[in-house]
């Protein structure tokens, strides 16, 4: 089994699932409770891929055996993931132009994502280039949250903007990751100790994207 450590990041992951239960019992604006059932989803995916790789009586009994190797489980999960963040800000974005521009990237992201897994990397290999686009895509996203946020006249407190949180957290992790995963394939080939100490800054950074998704689900302005 891995190193528990690696695992640390599904405690903030848990609690901003539960945290988020709080945009249905106080009807909360749909995208957010989308956002709720999305964060279960990802725990779900995540408790999976753990149980599949750590636990032998998944992947191996005495009517089948598969390789025990999560990796298609993470790859599977990237298109709903990114498509779902895609859409998640087509709506919270206001200018038409942002709109239009993430209209064309959905179809674009899905047909290569499908590619990637399918053809280029293949679904038992780590689909780094299906992530090195989310990064950029999910860095210039929540960046043109912000700035819109900045432009706008009327001034909202942290404390009342839910959006706010989830973008910082979206920015942090996905800008943080994205030397990770342009690398990824150099480092496992020639330096696994490198690996795997950007694997611990890539579980760090999974905890305060998290803890950031909590605390989006804490704010006041939908009291």
């Amino acid at each position: 089994m891995r190193n528990p450590v690696y695992y640390i990041y599904l405690l903030p992951l848990l609690a901003s699932a539960l945290f988020s239960l709080r945009s249905f019992r106080l009807n909360w604006p749909q995208p957010y409770r989308l956002f709720s059932i999305f964060l279960f989803c990802s725990l779900g995916v995540e408790t999976v891929a753990i149980l599949w790789k750590d636990y032998m009586f998944l992947h191996s009994t005495r009517w089948w055996h598969y390789s025990p190797n999560n990796t298609w489980i993470y790859n599977g999960w990237f298109l709903p993931q990114y498509l779902f963040y895609l859409l998640f800000y087509r709506e919270q974005l206001n200018h038409p132009m942002a709109k239009k521009i993430i209209n064309v990237i959905i179809p674009l992201f899905a047909v290569f994502a499908i590619i990637d897994m399918v053809w280029i990397q293949g679904p038992l290999t780590a689909n780094n280039y299906t992530l090195i686009a989310a990064c950029l895509i999910m860095t210039a996203l929540s960046s043109a949250y912000m700035a819109e946020s900045l432009l706008q006249k009327k001034t909202i407190p942290l404390h009342r903007e839910p959006m706010a949180w989830i973008s910082i957290g979206i920015f942090f992790f996905h800008l943080g990751c994205l030397p990770f995963f342009t690398w990824f394939n150099t480092l496992v080939l020639h330096s696994m100790a490198s690996a795997f100490t950007f694997l611990a800054i890539v579980v760090t950074l999974n905890v305060i994207m998290y803890s950031l998704f909590s605390t989006a689900f804490l704010c006041k302005k939908y009291f």
